[in-house]
């Protein structure tokens, strides 16, 4: 059923926490959108996880530091590793 657009809403938001919401419509695929404000124009990033690591062979699996990941834009984690041969790898949400 369509609805028109609502300027104001019952959800009760924070600054700094990210907020998600789904959108569906049947007949049509769903999707997701996250935003985050601090305050005023300051933006933060929405996220699954608060942290991101990659463990590699590298970092012994994450025993030491080197592979936490930074937030870069919403949903998109980065970090720089240089290797000097293939290593294994994998991503984790978690110390």
């Amino acid at each position: 059923e369509w609805r028109p657009y609502e300027a104001v809403t019952k959800w009760r938001s924070k600054p700094g926490w990210p907020v998600l919401v789904q959108y569906h419509m049947d007949g049509s695929a769903s999707y997701v959108v996250g935003d985050c404000v601090l305050d005023g124009d300051s933006r933060c990033y929405a996220t699954w996880h608060p942290e991101m690591f990659l463990r590699t062979e590298g970092n012994l699996w994450g025993t030491e530091d080197a592979g936490r990941m930074a937030r870069v834009n919403h949903f998109t984690w980065a970090v720089n590793m240089s290797f000097d041969r293939h290593v294994r790898a994998k991503f984790a949400p978690f110390g």
